[in-house]
């Protein structure tokens, strides 16, 4: 009698894995969660629950961008389950897209109405809602009288802006009172406009990136201290990712990186796993030459989001310095930008990869690589600055995918980038033949949006 040979797959996840990272989470051993919902998320990439628990994880440890991508991934391959649209708008607030969070929170909403028991339960007691839209007239207004400012035309901007403060539009707008400023001094009237910049300021009533945006003009008006006090409001009121990359790179311009690593400190004091403060925390301690410190901030960020490019590409960087013992001042020569920089360094060396891949390799082989959980995440990063030519060839290769996994691929086409037209068309016709019908969600000049699909109607056969 033979013996049976019982095969058994160690590498394939199963629910205790699952249930180990619920259980992470729930003793708020975060990184140990993070690692373990990955674990299961890189094996069934298309995972419905484990995806979505991962992605909520990724917004509540301050990984927006990472949960933004999740988020749109798992929508990809999961178009009917509008309740992502849910943590997408709260991914968005938290990147400061606000259109786009207003589109997704409407999303969400209108989901809610047709679904009301179909939400998702996130345990805050206050949920964020984007701010209402400005009206259409008054944006125009402060854009026209912006241009009459460009122009000289100092009358006619004074006119416009004397329009905008009547009763029809906000009382108080913080936009408005900037450009107020800017004519004051565009007036011959200085010592006006630096009054109001100081009771802006012991008010409280400018967010960093505002702040930074007047010290041109305040280090004209009140000469170079000014600038450096508001150089620290800044760095006391920035919140969020935005606010904290200029306050980063204007401190690092000024060459005040203490100034910067206090704020950062901070800032994780209130959220130790907040990706892009510990990612900023790290290169501006390569900036104070303290590598060992730099490192393990980095290692943080690695345990919380390998799949992000950025943070790969730092980690190994400065994994490799410490190998062959070099100084901090020798990675600072290469171009190192804080976390949020449209030119990452990151995604260049993943595109130049994926580049050589449709070359390299057989189109199966090559769109294995690119469906694997970490090389897809790369890829989906490299969407955004991807050569048309390059992405034709993707999209051409995606065909030999099968027909849920070529639809995904072509869904995260329209959401990941905007691409040309013939590259459109083409996508659109593909998604029509695969059965695609209804709304389908992409990017269009920069907005989140919908396209409407089409199915193609098939040919008729001919009579015998």
């Amino acid at each position: 009698m033979k013996d049976k040979i019982i095969n058994v797959d160690f590498t394939r996840p199963d629910d205790r894995f699952l249930d180990k990272a619920r259980a992470a989470r729930d003793a708020e051993d975060l990184p140990r969660a993070l690692q373990l919902y990955r674990s299961v998320v890189e094996k069934s990439p298309d995972g419905w629950d484990a995806g979505v628990e991962y992605a909520a994880l990724l917004w509540q440890c301050g990984c927006w961008r990472s949960s933004l991508r999740e988020c749109y991934r798992l929508l990809c391959w999961h178009p009917q389950q509008e309740k992502l649209y849910g943590l997408i708008y709260r991914n968005l607030l938290a990147l400061d897209m606000t259109d786009n969070a207003r589109y997704a929170y409407e999303r969400y909403m209108m989901h809610l109405y047709k679904n009301p028991e179909d939400g998702l339960h996130l345990g805050e007691e206050n949920p964020p809602i984007p701010d209402k839209p400005t009206r259409k007239r008054y944006a125009r207004l402060l854009e026209r009288a912006t241009r009459q400012m460009e122009k000289g035309n100092s009358d006619k901007a004074n006119r416009l802006l004397m329009h905008a403060s009547t009763g029809a539009f906000p009382r108080h707008d913080t936009l408005r009172t900037i450009l107020e400023v800017h004519l004051l001094d565009q007036m011959g009237m200085g010592e006006e406009a630096a009054a109001i910049v100081d009771g802006m300021v012991q008010n409280r009533e400018l967010d960093a990136s505002q702040a930074l945006a007047l010290t041109t003009l305040m280090q004209r008006l009140r000469g170079a201290a000014y600038e450096g006090n508001l150089l620290i409001y800044a760095a006391d009121v920035a919140e969020g990712m935005t606010e904290v990359y200029d306050t980063v790179c204007h401190c690092l311009l000024q060459k005040q990186p203490r100034l910067a690593d206090s704020m950062l400190a901070d800032i994780l004091e209130a959220s130790p796993y907040r990706l892009d403060a510990l990612y900023d925390h790290a290169l501006i301690k390569l900036h104070l030459n303290d590598i060992n410190a730099a490192a393990r901030l980095i290692n943080l960020c690695w345990q919380l989001d390998p799949g992000d490019g950025d943070v790969d590409y730092l980690y190994r960087l400065i994994t490799e310095a410490r190998k062959e013992k070099l100084a901090a001042k020798d990675l600072l020569r290469l171009p190192l930008l804080p976390y949020g920089s449209p030119a990452s360094p990151g995604r260049a060396v993943a595109l130049m990869n994926y580049r050589r891949m449709p070359d390299v390799l057989l189109p199966k082989q090559t769109l294995a690589e690119v469906m694997g959980y970490m090389p897809q995440c790369r890829f989906l990063d490299c969407l955004q600055v991807m050569d048309p030519k390059l992405m034709l060839r993707y999209v051409r290769i995606a065909k030999k995918q099968e027909p849920a996994g070529e639809e995904a691929i072509l869904r995260m086409f329209l959401l990941f980038c905007e691409p040309a037209p013939e590259i459109l068309d083409m996508i659109t016709a593909r998604l029509s033949a695969l059965g695609v019908e209804g709304e389908v969600a992409a990017l269009q000049g920069g907005r989140l949006t919908t396209l409407h699909i089409t199915p193609t109607e098939p040919e008729a056969k001919p009579e015998a």
